[in-house]
């Protein structure tokens, strides 16, 4: 446990190193830092992962099993390139890593007028680093899908859907993520935002605890997302009031803030809707579908920029025992 705390204290450091430096040698080189080093953790492990050895058995097999295995064809590629090249899985997974904190550490820069970019790697490297361990392939669209939030805000559909097409390749969940581009011009339009508001969280919540119902007759339609069915298929419940004591405190946090952050950032608001949505969809442990609350880590994701905000937030109001 004390080399992830290091690892994330370091890339912490470097990564707002990379955002205050004027020297473009010395951000280039901090820039490196917090991308390679976690990469090369990430690489250099044996065993550790829940998936480990099934990934290293598809590597060996990948030349034979091709783009006919049910992962997505994107992180197939990558395998199929390196064994290509003579590599071995460790490569896969550098190379998985790369495009992971490339695309987490360029999403927290974009927004690093209005938080500590160091701050949200901090807090990335804490919470969702060593959880993309056991979940290799939705770790990368988990990144890919937080960068893709800045085209909600700058209404850049093309660019946001070329970012959801690279998280696909990797996880199909990603396409969850899709409908939020069309929710934004709707809760960000003036009048009645938050009867609006309410009342799309209203409908969330009922398809959620229907899901079970709903989604199947979707997916048979949908070949490529047919496999999903599986994960709907268990009758027991896998919820806990417990699963939330670690979510709650920070959109608690986030509310509390929500009035004065937006007045400096205007995007604040959808950042806390998204998260309150991925909150709604962990409720999918109510009707048994426990794996399908694992597309919530898609829009979970913003976490990192919620508790980001906030700590500047309390730190420029004085309220220094808050951000600690």
């Amino acid at each position: 446990m004390a080399i992830y705390i290091l690892l994330s204290l370091i890339t912490a450091l470097y990564s707002e190193i990379s955002v205050q430096a004027r020297s473009k040698i010395i951000r280039g080189f901090c820039v490196f830092i917090v991308i390679v080093i976690p990469s090369l953790i990430y690489a250099l492990r044996y065993g550790i992962g829940t998936d480990y050895f099934i990934y290293k058995s598809f590597f060996d097999k990948s030349p034979i099993v091709g783009f006919d295995s049910r992962l997505e064809w994107g992180y197939v590629l990558i395998n199929l390139v390196v064994h290509k090249l003579n590599g071995n899985v460790e490569i896969v997974f550098f190379i998985v890593s790369l495009i992971m904190m490339s695309f987490i550490y360029f999403g927290a820069k974009y927004y690093s007028k209005s938080i500590s970019v160091g701050v949200a790697m901090f807090s990335y490297m804490m919470l969702y680093y060593q959880m993309s361990f056991n979940a290799v392939r939705q770790g990368v669209a988990m990144a890919v899908c937080f960068y893709s939030f800045r085209y909600i805000h700058e209404r850049k559909l093309i660019k946001f859907l070329i970012c959801i097409l690279i998280a696909s390749s990797f996880h199909k969940s990603a396409f969850l993520v899709l409908p939020f581009y069309f929710l934004y011009y709707l809760l960000e339009k003036e009048g009645g935002k938050e009867i609006k508001k309410f009342f799309i969280y209203l409908l969330m919540m009922v398809f959620v605890l229907n899901i079970d119902k709903l989604l199947p007759p979707i997916l048979i339609r949908v070949p490529v997302l047919s496999n999903y069915t599986n994960y709907l298929q268990n009758d027991s419940s896998d919820f806990s009031l417990g699963l939330f004591s670690r979510y709650i405190p920070f959109l608690v946090v986030g509310l509390y803030l929500c009035k004065y952050i937006e007045k400096k950032d205007n995007i604040y608001p959808f950042l806390i809707s998204i998260y309150i949505s991925s909150l709604i969809l962990k409720l999918t442990g109510l009707v048994g579908a426990k794996y399908i609350n694992r597309i919530a880590w898609n829009l979970e994701i913003v976490l990192i920029l919620i508790i980001a905000y906030s700590a500047k937030a309390f730190i420029k109001r004085r309220e220094l025992f808050a951000s600690l």
